[in-house]
């Protein structure tokens, strides 16, 4: 039988205070394995050994590192810290689905999946720095979007709660409406006689500020580019005032056209307009209903303020 090399040994707990000379091996006899002495460190430094806990000051791997352990446990007895640097990724998924990296400017949770990317918490908030919260989901789940502080949209039982103003290029209601007020945008013309084109689009009240100097035809558009038989369905209406000061020579609205096609108005009262009145505004009200596609129904009226 070879000849035996025995080295000194002994329990993890004696190690620990035993402080070798620099170079000597000894045996931890609970851990099985060797630990190599540098004359200076308290307990040396034992080698890995399959199946063993071992403990390092500082760990560098220059290659890969690969765990085959089904958990990977971050000491929690203190805060800790896992540092990548700018560029670096935690890659998740069998093809790397999901990445979470900073690059030198900005931060990156880049879902490449072809399922959802999904955030489950009893209570989220997001947050933008000082401003507060952005959106904070509750446990009854409410969604709440904030504004530097301030609430502004809330989402409840029966829909959703705005608070403060709302605006918005065009709204589409398809229930009741509960109004309190209404504040119509006026839109201002300098027209005074001939043909010009009404624009819906840009607000449902129009104020012609300059005396008229002959009768008007006015044609009923959505906006430059865009037909009134485009921006309405079938069996929509709308209704626009147009506010028509005249001197001491009166004119009228002599022929109501939409999209350039003439219609003819069912005036209150049974008969068109055949005149103006001198020194004071005429009001008129035009009532649009879309019947089909191109073809509308048009009431009107006149009304004289002095």
């Amino acid at each position: 039988m070879p000849t035996a090399v025995q080295f000194r040994r002994g329990t993890t707990v004696e190690h620990s205070t035993f402080t070798g000379a620099a170079g000597e091996l000894t045996v931890d006899t609970d851990k099985n394995t060797v630990v190599v002495h540098d004359g200076t460190t308290a307990g040396g430094n034992p080698l890995v050994t399959s199946g063993q806990a071992v403990e390092f000051g500082n760990l560098t791997v220059t290659g890969n590192l690969t765990v085959t352990g089904t958990t990977v446990t971050v000491d929690t007895a203190t805060a800790q810290t896992v540092n990548l640097g700018d560029g670096d990724r935690i890659s998740l998924g069998d093809d790397g689905d999901l990445e979470l990296y900073h690059d030198t400017l900005n931060s990156y949770i880049k879902d490449s999946g072809t399922g959802d990317l999904i955030i489950e918490a009893s209570r989220m908030v997001l947050k933008a720095g000082s401003f507060g919260h952005i959106v904070c989901s509750g446990v009854v789940g409410d969604v709440v979007l904030n504004k530097n502080g301030n609430q502004r949209l809330q989402t409840t039982n029966d829909g959703v709660t705005i608070t403060g103003e709302l605006t918005a290029d065009s709204t589409t209601i398809n229930g009741a409406s509960h109004i309190h007020e209404i504040f119509e945008r006026r839109q201002p013309a300098t027209s005074t006689s001939g043909a010009t084109d009404i624009y819906v689009n840009s607000g449902a009240v129009i104020r012609f500020s300059v005396d008229q100097t002959g009768n008007r035809t006015f044609n009923f558009v959505g906006d430059a580019t865009t037909a009134l038989n485009d921006i309405m369905t079938s069996l929509e209406v709308l209704t626009v005032a147009v506010l028509l000061p005249n001197g001491a020579t009166p004119y009228y609205v002599s022929t109501v056209q939409i999209d350039g096609v003439a219609v003819t108005p069912k005036w209150s009262g049974g008969s068109a307009p055949t005149a103006g009145n001198a020194n004071s505004t005429d009001i008129y009200s035009f009532t649009i209903f879309k019947l089909s596609d191109a073809t509308f129904e048009v009431y009107a009226s006149q009304q004289q303020y002095a």
